[in-house]
């Protein structure tokens, strides 16, 4: 038996823009139905832009609580260069509507950055979604004086052993405790 070897290369993509999204029909089926629209992310600048990833906790549902979830990991992130990202999301609970929202901080060595989430307006006990528009809240250090906004979209990957409670379409799963990875990008 003859074994080969391939030579695998990694090659640069060029920007993409994200297509916005929207649902259309009738009103009971709109009145229904969550619906997320969110800007085109190509060519934005940013000074927190860039990409990170790691890994979420998801902690158990509270009665009237909805989901949420603990996020740790990395990236590197426009002014800030490379830096540590922590921080949490809280998914809408026992309400009729709500916004997901949370915090996240990027950290280094010269200082740190908070953002502030807060996701499209959702029904009761609705998945955290995957987009979110933010706002810096703190900086420190050499960032004192850096101001942004604009829109970013956090993707999970829950752990493969994990089942999930339930799964809607383009939306991140839920589960009672458990967690996975995730990739951020603004």
């Amino acid at each position: 038996m003859t074994r080969r070897s391939i030579k695998l290369q990694v090659e640069e993509l060029e920007e993409r823009a994200a297509p916005s999204s929207a649902v259309a029909g009738s009103a009971d089926f709109m009145a229904s139905t969550v619906v997320v629209s969110h800007p085109p992310i190509a060519h934005q600048t940013h000074a927190v832009a860039g990409h990170g990833t790691g890994t979420y906790v998801s902690h158990s549902l509270m009665v009237d609580a909805g989901a949420s979830y603990q996020l740790t990991g990395h990236g590197n992130f426009g002014q800030l260069g490379n830096a540590s990202v922590k921080g949490s999301i809280q998914g809408v609970g026992m309400i009729a509507n709500g916004r997901a929202g949370g915090t996240l901080t990027f950290t280094n060595a010269h200082g740190s950055v908070t953002i502030e989430l807060q996701g499209a307006l959702q029904q009761g006990f609705s998945p955290i979604p995957i987009w979110f528009s933010f706002h810096v809240v703190q900086a420190t250090g050499s960032y004192k004086q850096l101001q942004d906004h604009g829109t970013l979209r956090i993707d999970y990957h829950p752990d493969p052993i994990m089942e999930p409670l339930y799964r809607v379409k383009d939306m991140p799963p839920i589960f009672f405790g458990g967690g996975g990875t995730f990739r951020i990008a603004i």
